[in-house]
């Protein structure tokens, strides 16, 4: 039954459009249906790479782990090959589209015939991002849709970034991704659903789908035009790789987290999370050769010794701390206030710039309680270049004396008597770059703390 009325009966999780070609026996060849089963399990090792799901304690983790896969069958199998026709494809995009697919992964090779070519633009008008496997000849190569300028084209590497021998190149690739060996799930036409290692420009073009599949995750309002920037923008280099330097394997392999966490021109220089009173100050310092709007703050409660990457915690934290924009000048400061004793909070920085939001980077800190009698509280900026600020407490006056690596006091600084947290600066102009320790002292108690100088 056609219950949304878009012409397809019961297409629950997608649409074959196969039908009146010669191919292997056995094989569902003769009527279009809503049973989009492959035949030899390419289509789902490419729907593995691009979004299995992780923390089951099966097979593989997908680069844009849980991402809503539509499975679109346009191939069938015939002998020790796989075919594609090119009406097919282009219906398959046309139902994608209208069906509100975020991005199309074509992990075959193309002609502009059947229609392709108005269905693709269709697709990209439409906020689609269409991501296209380069090809497998080991030359340069340009089939149809890799050529097209609204297309992402993904050639192939290997773990040591370079160009797999059977890899497509060209001056119209945008970004190189893995493509060699990939474990991945998989389906034949007999035998057991399992996984196993696949090698292809096939492979390499989920990798970039899965990535597309977090950032637009990220940033929801985004179209095909922005998560294609951003991903061909955070490339790593392939210096080893003759055909990177000659500008044939695109901007370069791809990286998911920078393209998650980079800002255009904006270098976190320290982030940190501390106790201070009865709250949690983050601080942070950047250094921005462009202008941003400001920054965000999230947290999360984490157990005591979990580890939690920069993605994950992105992902996960879903309290944002402030009500507005934390702007201002470096270092930057929040106050956390409603924190509890003994509890470890992971914290993000969002800086927005452009409109746009991005993970400037994440810390973690253990509220202990209210500040003891004495002690140092807070020393920054971490690292340090021409001054430091101690906050500190201590109901008798003290003595805060500064060592170098080698133990030799080069300076000494008299504080007065605080029963109250309190703060003060002194010069670091004259010491040289590198580590240096903090002994504060009073007649009853000595604390330490370590700092950075670095010009």
């Amino acid at each position: 039954m056609d219950d949304d009325g878009n012409g397809y009966v019961d297409d629950y999780i997608g649409w074959d459009w196969v039908h009146g070609v010669s191919g292997d026996s056995g094989e569902d060849k003769y009527t279009p249906d809503n049973d989009p089963t492959d035949w030899y399990g390419h289509g789902t090792h490419c729907a593995g790479i691009a979004s299995a799901i992780t923390n089951n304690n099966k097979g593989i983790a997908g680069v844009g782990w849980g991402a809503r896969i539509m499975c679109l069958r346009v191939g069938w199998g015939s002998g020790a090959y796989g075919y594609v026709r090119m009406d097919f494809c282009a219906s398959a995009f046309y139902y994608a589209t209208d069906m509100g697919a975020d991005v199309i992964n074509c992990s075959w090779s193309s002609s502009n015939s059947g229609g392709i070519s108005a269905a693709c633009s269709y697709a990209t008008s439409h906020g689609v991002l269409v991501v296209v496997a380069a090809g497998n000849t080991g030359s340069y190569y340009v089939h149809y849709l890799a050529g097209r300028n609204d297309t992402l084209c993904v050639a192939a590497t290997t773990q040591s970034d370079r160009r797999p021998y059977w890899s497509s190149y060209g001056s119209h690739v945008d970004v190189s991704a893995p493509g060699t060996n990939i474990y991945s799930t998989y389906r034949y036409h007999y035998g057991s659903h399992t996984y196993t290692n696949l090698s292809g420009t096939s492979m390499a073009a989920p990798h970039v789908c899965g990535e597309a599949a977090i950032l637009k995750a990220h940033w929801p309002s985004w179209d095909g035009d922005d998560l294609f920037d951003r991903i061909e923008e955070y490339t790593d280099p392939m210096p080893n790789e003759p055909q990177w330097e000659n500008g044939n394997m695109g901007s370069g392999r791809i990286n998911l987290n920078n393209a998650l966490t980079g800002t255009e021109d904006i270098e976190l220089v320290y982030l940190e999370a501390v106790p201070k009173g009865e709250g949690m100050l983050i601080r942070w310092q950047v250094e921005a050769d462009e202008d941003f709007d400001g920054f965000n703050i999230y947290r999360v409660e984490v157990s005591p010794g979990e580890e939690m990457t920069d993605q994950q915690s992105l992902a996960l934290l879903g309290d944002k701390l402030n009500d507005n924009l934390i702007t201002g000048e470096s270092p930057y400061t929040f106050i956390d206030g409603d924190v509890e004793d003994g509890k470890v909070y992971r914290y993000a920085v969002e800086v927005v710039q452009y409109d746009e939001p991005s993970l400037l980077g994440t810390t973690e800190g253990t509220y202990e309680g209210a500040p003891a009698s004495f002690g140092i509280t807070v020393v920054y900026p971490l690292p340090a270049s021409n001054s430091i600020t101690v906050s500190y407490t201590s109901e008798k006056p003290a003595t805060l004396e500064v060592y170098d690596l080698a133990g030799r006091k080069v300076d000494s600084i008299a504080v007065e008597a605080s029963e109250r947290e309190t703060e003060f600066s002194f010069g670091v102009e004259n010491l040289s770059e590198g580590l240096y320790f903090l002994r504060l002292s009073n007649s009853e108690a000595v604390d330490t703390a370590r700092i950075v100088i670095s010009r």
